[in-house]
């Protein structure tokens, strides 16, 4: 039966949103892997944002009732963009898609599936695979993830999700969905809103997308503007633990969301005493579970202490005396911790 004569049922399971500007480079790969989807009930509703480019005449040759195009008369960006197919959007279950980033065929099956076995859930989540503009393999993409109360507890470091893997319940998101004042960062927005619902984001530990590297990401060509807005969410969440860092202390805090502005012992050792502070300051709001808390702290502060690995015996010292007492509930560490002493110790 052609793909124009295929009945869709009444209400989908899944309503797709994905905002398009000038995408003709990558949107039609990313529209046909969902036309791959092995999930059979499902809607996908693309909102051209004026593109000046040939998306419309793209997204116009779409012959598959699945599939429906909005297109607005003037460019109103992304953020009004996906509210708009929010809007549209007929299912109890909204997942996401950038225009360059393609689904792997089992993606909207597995993550509904989940949503429908843990009902209190507010979200679930995938890994990635990284690809280049050819849709080449990059490396480096980590497989680590946090879900439940250890997602909120990760959140006051860093987005550590791709909004283009997100499923969310519907009626644990808030409205509107992306808020319309946060220019950049709303994807962090909306994953911190649903991480506060319910029994808050999981994360299906599969890669069931492709995030694609490229020299016009939007995350790439307006980088200081999303730097600026994350440290506002951040500084927010840190807030509802009553911690008002100091410029040192807030230089410390973004050494473990990436590289550190300086790698010497006396900054690995302030960056230990600032988790011990967060750990402290966490007991004594009570702002996430406990036990979580200080168990994605002891995960970042592994991931810190590898970088300043270069640091030899004076490195391992300074870990044995950081925030590692959760280390203990956390096996998929283990061989992470013993590489770490084999680098340290070897080194003078």
């Amino acid at each position: 039966m052609p793909l124009s004569q295929v009945p869709i049922p009444q209400a989908p399971r899944i309503s797709v949103i994905c905002a398009a500007w000038n995408g003709e480079r990558f949107i039609g790969q990313t529209l046909d892997a969902f036309k791959a989807q092995d999930e059979p009930n499902f809607e996908v509703i693309v909102v051209d944002d004026a593109s000046t480019d040939t998306t419309p005449q793209l997204l116009a040759s779409i012959d598959d009732p699945r599939f429906r195009i909005i297109r607005n008369a003037t460019n109103l960006r992304v953020i009004e963009s996906r509210n708009i197919a929010v809007r549209a959007a007929r299912a109890p279950y909204i997942a996401v898609t950038d225009q360059d980033d393609p689904s792997q065929r089992s993606r909207l099956r597995l993550q509904a599936n989940y949503l429908d076995q843990h009902p209190k859930a507010s979200a679930v989540a995938t890994l990635i695979r990284s690809i280049d503009s050819d849709g080449n393999l990059r490396p480096g993409v980590s497989d680590w993830s946090f879900s439940g109360e250890e997602a909120r507890a990760a959140f006051v470091f860093h987005n550590f999700l791709s909004h283009s893997t997100l499923m969310f319940r519907r009626q644990y998101a808030p409205e509107p969905v992306y808020p319309p004042e946060q220019d950049y960062c709303e994807d962090y927005r909306l994953l911190v809103a649903l991480a506060d619902q319910g029994e808050g984001i999981y994360v299906i530990r599969k890669k069931l997308v492709d995030y694609r590297y490229h020299d016009t990401n939007h995350t790439h060509v307006v980088r200081s503007d999303m730097a600026q807005a994350s440290r506002q969410i951040r500084l927010e969440l840190l807030a509802r633990m009553d911690v008002l860092p100091t410029d040192a202390q807030w230089r410390l805090h973004q050494g473990f969301e990436g590289s550190p502005a300086a790698i010497n012992a006396s900054v690995y050792r302030e960056s230990g005493l600032w988790l011990t502070h967060l750990i402290n300051a966490n007991r004594r709001s009570a702002y996430v579970e406990r036990a979580a808390f200080e168990r994605v702290c002891a995960y970042k502060w592994l991931e810190l202490t590898h970088r300043f690995s270069g640091l030899g015996r004076v490195c391992w010292a300074q870990f044995k005396k950081g925030p590692v007492s959760a280390l203990s509930q956390m096996p998929a560490l283990w061989p992470s911790i013993a590489n770490l002493f084999r680098k340290t110790c070897l080194k003078a």
